[in-house]
């Protein structure tokens, strides 16, 4: 999987295979958002595993805070690409829950 974008409820996401090609999913976080700039350990959000990426991503514009399925609870059910989809999605939720109050 070379990587799939998406964009929901106007936020852009991004899903690409990571370590031992477990599926990664990210949201991007607008300058200005409280998320911007901060470290994933810091940020309050629901998701697979928790958070376990803030950063650039290489060969795209601004900040994504992501999330990985290679955890130990993964080894014997793999999360498949609707999963993580669906993940992305409840964090946009959550993301955009953030701006409107």
């Amino acid at each position: 999987m070379d990587g799939f974008d998406g964009v929901y409820k106007g936020v852009n996401y991004y899903i690409r295979e990571g370590y031992e090609k477990r599926l990664c999913g990210y949201i991007k976080v607008e300058e200005g958002h409280p998320w911007y700039g901060v470290e994933y350990d810091e940020v309050e959000v629901e998701c697979h595993g928790g958070p376990t990426w803030s950063d650039f991503i290489d060969g795209r514009t601004g900040w994504w805070l992501g999330f990985d399925t290679n955890h130990y609870e993964d080894l014997h059910n793999p999360k498949d690409f609707d999963y993580v989809e669906n993940e992305c999605k409840k964090m946009i939720d959550q993301y955009l829950e953030v701006i409107n109050n």
